[in-house]
């Protein structure tokens, strides 16, 4: 890689942050014990997993379509939030473009759409084919409309196949989950939305990129983090960018055999912490 990433804010700043928004980023904003047992109950929360949909539907009904604060951070205001989305876009841009990725050509899988922040940076950097799949259809007919070219899908991705629900018919040079797999409580449904929906969706050298904090940690009822080895181990593919500070998580990416005759797998480091807020990559 010859870019130099920069994320201007101390990784560590952002995980103490991240310790104190967490608590009042649900829908009915700070979580006492109280509420805590309501949210428990709307969402039948069990030991290993909840009522995804009907969570983010809520969020995304508070919030609407036109903020960033129920995809992002409820406790950061709205010009902090675009701030954290800027850095971020510019981030995932720029991985692709020190891949030479083939924009104006590309079939790209976006899992988790959420607002469209990402659909809009596939459009703005000329992406000719894209399918958005997000577990909540709350702002599916405005997107739609603001994107009459692409499509978009309501699917859970941890028991459904997405081409068999009213997909793209063919495999994808690009598939990506940014702040999505943490959302993904329950470990086999993670397993299976790998398997099924990235690894065999994946064009020979297409690229997958996701984001995770790696620290294998449960932090609520509706998110946890895993390790690098559990994608690693899942996917079987080859590291194609080590993990890069991402604010308070993680980017990084793997990549398709470029031949069809099976994968080639390596063995990544799991990073213990960000040293410093500038990685090369």
């Amino acid at each position: 890689m010859k870019a130099v990433i920069k994320d201007l804010t101390p990784p560590l700043l952002y995980k103490l942050a991240r310790n104190l928004l967490r608590k009042s980023s649900y829908p009915s904003g700070h979580v006492g014990t109280r509420n805590l047992k309501i949210l428990h109950k709307r969402y039948q929360v069990t030991h290993d997993d909840y009522h995804a949909d009907l969570f983010f539907n809520d969020i995304h009904s508070k919030y609407g379509i036109n903020s960033l604060r129920g995809v992002a951070v409820d406790g950061l205001s709205e010009e902090e939030n675009t701030a954290w989305y800027t850095s971020n876009r510019f981030i995932f841009e720029g991985m692709l473009r020190d891949l030479s990725f083939p924009f104006d050509s590309a079939n790209v899988l976006e899992i988790g759409y959420g607002v469209g922040s990402y659909t809009e940076v596939c459009r703005k950097l000329g992406v000719p084919k894209y399918l958005g799949v997000d577990i909540s259809d709350h702002h599916i007919e405005k997107l739609q409309a603001k994107f009459p070219s692409y499509k978009f899908l309501k699917a859970d991705v941890g028991t459904m196949d997405v081409l068999e629900t009213g997909g793209n018919d063919d495999k994808f040079d690009l598939i990506f989950m940014i702040d999505v797999s943490q959302h993904m409580v329950n470990d086999k449904k993670l397993e299976y939305c790998l398997r099924e929906n990235v690894i065999k969706k994946l064009k020979p050298g297409g690229i997958f990129i996701v984001t995770d904090e790696l620290e294998n940690k449960k932090y609520s009822f509706s998110e946890k983090s895993r390790s690098l080895e559990f994608y690693s181990r899942i996917l079987e593919l080859d590291v194609l960018q080590v993990p890069i500070p991402f604010h308070w998580k993680y980017i990084f990416s793997y990549t398709a055999a470029p031949q069809s005759g099976g994968v080639h797998t390596q063995s990544p480091q799991q990073p213990s912490a960000p040293a410093h807020p500038t990685t090369q990559v």
